[in-house]
């Protein structure tokens, strides 16, 4: 049962990636031929992944069962998604700093549930502007669903909480009249910026959370609060780094399981980078970043991992043959 619960995490996950990288494929054409060659390299290699991923699955032979305790699960998420949405819009408080202090303050305090009380903080931090607090409810409540299906897929994978997210969000999107909001073109110069911003609050998070042994959550947490400094200098506090920390903090939260990983992380953060830069749609829906996040964790890490285990595969048996050559 659980095993074909994953299965349909994953489809549902990839048919919204595939959706989100068309739209980012179409807004990259209409920059330049360039960004138009780069997403349809992504969108490859996205691909493969999501192959390999859905091979894993069904090879896969042992899957935990449902058990009680997921509908603490469910409390979490709408707890994390009420409290960030009530800052944000009766008190006016960046999403960054209540995404924040629920990372740092629940990763301290309820370590068993502080994944998902992340995930409905992201959920807050979305715009329901017609929606309102039934629009959060609505989410918070599918994404505990949609959590339950995923708990054995992406494990360890940055940008799983934004990702289911994003997945509910385009639900109230589709059957409630949420708007679809866009953002406005960025201008090249500021591609440098994305891109330094990207990398290093990828690059922190990654190191806070797995040398410094801090959990995901918590490194997360840090990095998003340190980054929400620049609200507080009114010469600062137009810029628009919410999306770029916010998602690229995410990137992060993966686990470190080899020492290429590091590699990894800044070929994502880069990846990332441009994602950001070229997307305008989806703008209002909590997790967006986050679903970028996953998509280019995956689009490098699968990949990668594939293309080096085969190398050494040929390399291994190539010495093999040759041994026995000269036997």
């Amino acid at each position: 049962m659980r095993k074909h619960l994953a299965i349909i995490g994953a489809i549902i996950t990839f048919l919204v990636s595939a959706i989100k990288l068309m739209f980012l494929t179409r807004e990259a054409y209409l920059l330049s031929i360039g960004f138009l060659v780069l997403f349809s390299i992504i969108d490859f290699l996205f691909i493969i992944a999501a192959v390999i991923v859905f091979i894993r699955i069904i090879k896969k032979e042992e899957f935990s069962e449902l058990d009680e305790e997921e509908i603490f699960s469910f409390i979490a998420i709408l707890t994390g998604a009420l409290v960030v949405y009530f800052f944000g819009t009766e008190i006016n408080i960046d999403k960054n700093i209540t995404v924040g202090l629920v990372a740092i303050i629940t990763g301290l305090l309820v370590k068993k549930y502080t994944a998902e009380a992340v995930l409905g903080a992201i959920i807050g931090a979305g715009l329901c502007q017609y929606t309102g607090y039934f629009g959060i409810i609505f989410i918070s409540v599918f994404a505990g669903i949609f959590n339950t299906l995923l708990k054995e897929v992406f494990v360890g994978i940055g940008g799983k909480s934004g990702t289911i997210a994003f997945v509910g969000g385009i639900i109230v999107l589709m059957f409630f009249g949420e708007v679809l909001g866009n953002g406005l073109p960025k201008d090249n110069m500021q591609l440098l910026f994305i891109l330094l911003v990207s990398f290093i609050a990828a690059l922190l998070t990654f190191i806070l959370n797995n040398d410094f042994n801090l959990g995901p959550t918590i490194a997360y947490g840090i990095v998003i609060l340190l980054g929400s400094v620049y609200l507080l200098i009114p010469a600062t506090k137009s810029l628009e780094f919410s999306s770029i920390i916010y998602g690229s903090a995410l990137l992060g939260m993966s686990n470190k399981n080899q020492k290429d990983d590091y590699f990894i992380m800044i070929i994502a953060s880069i990846i990332f980078s441009f994602c950001i830069f070229v997307g305008t749609s989806f703008i209002n829906i909590g997790g967006r970043a986050g679903l970028l996040a996953l998509i280019s964790v995956l689009t490098v890490k699968e990949p990668y991992y594939l293309i080096k285990k085969t190398i050494y595969k040929t390399v291994q048996r190539t010495g093999s043959n040759s041994l026995n050559m000269l036997k």
